[in-house]
């Protein structure tokens, strides 16, 4: 997914409740840029958020887009509390190795 650490994309702003925020990400390659921002967005005071945040992705390649929209289907869609979500993720995400030798 490359070699450098995701980034906040809204660490510089100033971000507040009425707030919209459009960001175009051209060639965008993966989505850990993505990911690092909704993660810190999570972490600031509720004032401090956004009312809305929208990304709008894309990339040359047809195959880099359809990796990204599954990697944030996956991530949309995984829910840490319950433990077989906890238990695909590990499996079939984190150790595709694994499942492999155990077919």
């Amino acid at each position: 997914m490359g070699n450098t650490r995701g980034r906040d994309l809204t660490e510089l702003l100033g971000t507040s409740t009425e707030q919209h925020l459009d960001l175009l990400l051209l060639a965008s390659g993966d989505v850990r840029n993505v990911l690092c921002t909704v993660s810190e967005l999570s972490l600031r005071k509720p004032h401090e958020r956004p009312k809305s945040l929208k990304f709008h992705l894309n990339d040359y390649d047809p195959s880099v887009v359809a990796r990204n929209a599954i990697l944030l289907e996956v991530a949309g869609s995984i829910n840490p509390d319950i433990t077989a979500d906890m238990d695909f993720l590990w499996k079939y995400l984190v150790q595709p190795g694994a499942v492999k030798s155990s077919l």
